[in-house]
């Protein structure tokens, strides 16, 4: 066997390897379905992840907190692009975020900002009218100051984050 063949199908296993990879994905859910979703993927066994917020609302003369989705409509979930019928039978979900039948993965960095915020116990609520590459402070530490972009994706995702 050549040494060209040989390092084709080397490169062609590594792909295959890569592509088996687990990644981040937004899914996109029925409405007011965020945690009955989140809690069914982890039933089965898939990390997921739904932010919340908490806020107080006044009605007929009395205060009620309530807690609500940081992102309404979608859940994050970590699993094989390639082998996600079992995420997308789940109930409440919609779609998985994406260019047409091509799921696009979430960076893992946003993922584990989100993830750092809403572990923080700091009060947090989504940000209204972000304008595309607005930089919001949302959290500064001389360590890790934390930022919100709106950019090409804020129709999807609403807003950003990032580690500056």
């Amino acid at each position: 066997m050549s040494l060209a063949i040989l390092q084709h199908r080397l490169a062609a296993a590594a792909h295959a390897e890569d592509s088996l990879q687990e990644s981040w994905y937004a899914l996109y859910v029925r409405s007011h379905f965020e945690r009955a979703v989140e809690d069914c993927l982890k039933g089965k066994g898939y990390p997921a992840f739904s932010p919340h917020y908490q806020t107080i609302r006044k009605r007929l003369g009395r205060t009620k907190t309530l807690d609500l989705p940081l992102f309404p409509g979608y859940v994050f979930c970590c699993f094989n692009s390639h082998k996600r019928l079992p995420v997308l039978t789940t109930p409440g979900i919609v779609r998985v975020v994406g260019a047409g039948n091509v799921p696009e993965p979430v960076e893992i960095s946003e993922i584990r900002s989100l993830q750092t915020v809403a572990e923080s116990g700091r009060p947090v609520q989504p940000w209204p009218f972000l304008q595309k590459g607005q930089k919001i402070p949302f959290f500064t530490s001389a360590v890790y100051p934390l930022y919100i972009r709106g950019d090409r994706r804020a129709e999807d995702l609403r807003r950003r984050w990032f580690r500056r």
